[in-house]
């Protein structure tokens, strides 16, 4: 590869050298060249020269940063091939140039030119070098997560360490012994950063610090190690002070036994040691002399053993109680109290120190605006992600830095792991930042989820996020548990957050979280980029269900709001479309006896409701792009909708959506006109079609028994009836088989649907009557007393018999020569005694006597309630 580079820079050097001199002279004919070549020498021009190469070495200096890695490249190839252009011309036309006033030797264009383009030139390289080793620390950052005494202060506590920097800093020197320094905290809570700064502060100060670890020493060669450890950092700071040697080797003579013993005691006579006693002496006069502070900082005394704990504050008063001495101790007071026992616990710790520094409890917000910056280098978002260790008190499963780092390792591994996937497809990265730490604080619930979720969630129909997981309380009984699980399995009331909507929650996209290998196929998430972009998503979501990808409802429901309300309403009655298309249709008795075969209940207007109702996000985005109530001009603001009602085939897809919007809104500024507008759009195109398609009837009943405007049976109902009425009211009358007989009932759905309550019934029943042609007539008036009959028969009755209390049974019976049997559809008929047939029917809301439509005081808008 350099053999290359050296080739190519060599071909490109002996290219320019054949052609540098036409080069030159057609630089000198620019205005430009002959500008520089033609200015004469001056004073003047000498400090405009001087002007320009200051902007100039400004500009090289700036142009570097501004531009990416690549750019820099090309930065450093431009300036080197220039200053090569730039010397060549300069040895070969050296007369052309203008020559500095003051420096006749030196030269403008050539030595100008050549400094900005140098310095340009290493400024791109340094830009480069710099960038690479922020890239590289910023990536070793996310490696691993551990203890750093030199981290940024995000716990908040510099104020605490400039306190007690100047509290112990501004304190005299005890003639009488040592000063006794405690700093408490839980496990975790920085007390080892808290001493490192306070130590930096005072080595920045000019005063002696000694760092004593007792954890790496015996409790029998305690004294002597700081004996030894301190002597060596005086005389780095230029104190000598034998009498620690001395002192330490009367710390050895103690450890001799026998005749070794008894030879040591001899010399010490000798030469006048004095002994132990008299080297601490020595020591205490030697430092009180001195005038110098010394701070001892012993950190981490909660791993000590109990005998070496109390080494360490034997040590402070009694060793190394020495005049200018601080000592600066970090311990857990729980932990020291349990080691030293509960006959003196802390009331004996308290004797050994003047100050002691209770270090504050770590705050929720703290903690979850750590692990949230963390959480985002990890996972290298693209977007705002919400806080979501702000959803839970997250200190009562993190408590301490030194947790969460340990979670914040756990979260690099799992999702440097699965980093593939994430690219892949979209997720909600709050969810999987809080599954991370479920997996962390109790891995046994974790894998249960992982193998059996149904053991510990149960489903909910409601939110944007529909079919919600929400944790089961009467299985999750601790607390903790319990409250981790809610923030993590929630039912979403709004689509703020639209990638919470495809989160863990849903039980769609809950295997994606989980399963090690995915066994469900998922739509691409740079594929839904791009048919967003190109205005595809509607012939996109046909594609990712007949490829059997999951969770397509969610994913546009995430993005509607960044799509046009006629894409919107394509991409929810194709969805509605292929939902149907994939549900294996029921064999109640109550849909066979419409008439329907196994394959025209796939599309049939109940199942089309059913997916509506089961689908919550459909009528949630439905609302979502209704127009303004300030602007009642429905057609102003039609984008596209009405376009699709004409030409498009989901026509009892868009019927479903609007209805749906009907019946369940109740808000009394709801645009009630804009939704009229449409479903009459619909209805007119159902009527262009109904009479070439027989297997309509009975879908067109459902739509009528949807429809909750007030006037339906006027502006919908009446016209069809009277137009033929043997086929729509024939569509309302069943037969049931009692022994050998037969009976006529009404489907008691139906003639609700057509009526919309029973006390209405009859006034409607006389006005398509004045309507309907004299032909009909004999069947309308067959049709009316069957319906009397039954109501009488039905209402507030307790008998499950007719025959006792009534004789014109013949009003309902299924004799040839009524003229109803010739209407029935034909279908699957129910097999019962009469008697709990119309007991059944007695249950019924028509019977009942409860009303299907809705009255709305203002005709503009929706004031009625959900029936």
């Amino acid at each position: 590869m350099k053999l290359n580079r050296i080739l190519i820079y060599l071909l490109s050097a002996t290219l320019f050298l054949l052609i540098y001199a036409p080069l030159y002279e057609w630089w000198c004919t620019t205005g430009v060249g002959n500008l520089l070549g033609g200015v004469a020498t001056s004073d003047f021009n000498d400090v405009v020269v001087l002007v320009l190469a200051v902007v100039g070495v400004v500009l090289a200096a700036l142009m570097p940063s501004q531009l990416s890695d690549q750019g820099n490249q090309w930065v450093r190839i431009i300036a080197g091939c220039l200053c090569y252009v730039i010397v060549v011309m300069s040895v070969a036309f050296n007369d052309r140039f203008v020559h500095f006033s003051a420096v006749p030797w030196f030269r403008y264009t050539d030595s100008l030119l050549c400094a900005l383009l140098t310095f340009c030139f290493v400024s791109s390289i340094r830009t480069c070098k710099n960038r690479k080793n922020e890239t590289v620390r910023h990536r070793g950052s996310r490696c691993i997560y551990v203890d750093d005494t030199d981290e940024i202060d995000f716990l908040g506590r510099s104020d605490l360490v400039d306190h007690i920097y100047e509290h112990i800093s501004e304190m005299g020197i005890n003639p009488n012994g040592a000063v006794g320094v405690a700093v408490t905290g839980g496990w975790g809570a920085g007390k080892s950063w808290l001493l490192s700064q306070v130590q930096r502060n005072l080595a920045a100060g000019g005063e002696i610090c000694v760092d004593f670890k007792p954890w790496l020493y015996g409790e029998n060669d305690m004294a002597r190690s700081f004996y030894l450890t301190l002597e060596a950092t005086l005389r780095e700071n230029g104190m000598r002070m034998e009498e620690l040697k001395k002192a330490v080797s009367e710390i050895d003579n103690d450890s001799l036994v026998g005749v070794g013993k008894a030879f040591m005691s001899l010399l010490g006579a000798l030469s006048d040691n004095g002994g132990r006693e008299r080297a601490v002496q020595r020591i205490k006069n030697k430092l009180r002399a001195s005038g110098r502070r010394i701070f001892v900082f012993i950190d981490d005394c909660d791993r000590l053993a109990h005998r070496e704990l109390m080494q360490v504050l034997s040590l402070i008063r009694n060793a190394g109680d020495f005049p200018g001495l601080t000592y600066i101790m970090a311990f857990d007071r729980q932990v020291a109290e349990e080691l030293i026992g509960s006959e003196k616990g802390m009331n004996y710790i308290g004797k050994m120190f003047n100050l002691t520094v209770d270090l504050p409890p770590v705050s929720d917000d703290v903690i979850a605006d750590y692990l949230y910056r963390s959480a985002s280098e990890i996972i290298e978002m693209d977007y705002d992600m919400e806080n979501p260790y702000k959803r839970i008190n997250i200190t009562r499963y993190l408590p301490t830095v030194r947790d969460a780092k340990k979670y914040l390792n756990l979260l690099s591994t799992d999702y440097h792991r699965h980093q593939g996937r994430f690219k892949k497809y979209h997720y909600c990265e709050a969810d999987f930042c809080l599954l991370e730490l479920l997996k962390y604080k109790y891995s046994d619930l974790y894998y249960g989820l992982e193998a059996d979720h149904k053991r510990y969630l149960k489903t909910e129909n409601s939110g944007w996020n529909s079919p919600s997981l929400i944790p089961d309380e009467s299985v999750i009984t601790d607390m903790g548990q319990y409250q981790l699980l809610s923030s993590i399995f929630r039912t979403l009331n709004d689509s703020r957050d639209p990638y919470s909507l495809i989160g863990v929650a849903n039980s769609e996209y809950f295997p994606m979280y989980f399963e090690k290998e995915l066994q469900v196929k998922y739509p691409d998430r740079y594929d839904i980029h791009n048919a967003l972009h190109c205005g595809t998503l509607p012939s996109k979501v046909k594609e990712w269900f007949e490829n059997g990808l999951r969770g397509v409802v969610g994913y546009v429901s995430s993005v509607h709001s960044s799509m046009t309300r006629k894409d919107v309403f394509l991409c929810m009655s194709e969805c509605i479309w292929q939902l149907c298309e994939r549900r294996q249709p029921g064999t109640e008795l109550g849909t066979l006896t419409y008439g329907f075969g196994k394959d025209g209940l796939k599309h049939g207007f109940k199942h089309i409701m059913n997916i509506i109702r089961q689908t919550p996000q459909i009528g949630l985005m439905t609302f979502q792009h209704l127009i303004s109530d300030g602007d009642p001009d429905v057609e102003t603001h039609q984008d596209g909708v009405l376009e699709i009602i004409e030409e498009h085939g989901h026509v009892w897809e868009m019927m479903g959506i609007w209805l749906d919007q009907l019946r369940s809104v109740n808000d009394s500024d709801y645009p009630y006109s804009e939704v009229r507008y449409y479903v009459m759009r619909l209805w007119d195109r159902l009527m262009k079609d109904y009479r070439q398609d027989e297997s309509m009837t009975m879908n067109i009943i459902d739509v009528l028994g949807e429809c909750t405007l007030e006037d339906t049976f006027e502006l919908m109902v009446l016209p069809l009836i009277c137009a033929d009425p043997r086929r729509w009211l024939g569509a309302t009358v069943t037969i049931v088989k009692d022994d050998d007989k037969e009976y006529f009932l009404l489907k008691s759905r139906a003639v609700h649907a057509l009526f919309g309550s029973l006390d209405r019934a009859f006034d409607e029943l006389d006005m398509i009557r004045n309507m309907t042609s004299k032909e009909n007539l004999g069947y309308l008036d067959a049709y009316t007393r069957m319906v009397r009959y039954l109501a009488e028969i039905s209402i507030d009755k307790d008998e499950f018999t007719i025959h006792a209390n009534y004789g014109d049974i013949s009003i309902i019976e299924a004799i040839e020569s009524n003229p109803l049997h010739e209407s029935v559809i034909l279908g699957m008929n129910s097999y019962m005694p009469i008697g709990h047939a119309i007991a059944q029917i007695k249950e019924m809301p028509f019977w009942k006597g409860e009303c299907l439509r809705i009255h709305r005081a203002d005709p503009g808008y929706y004031f009625g309630t959900e029936i």
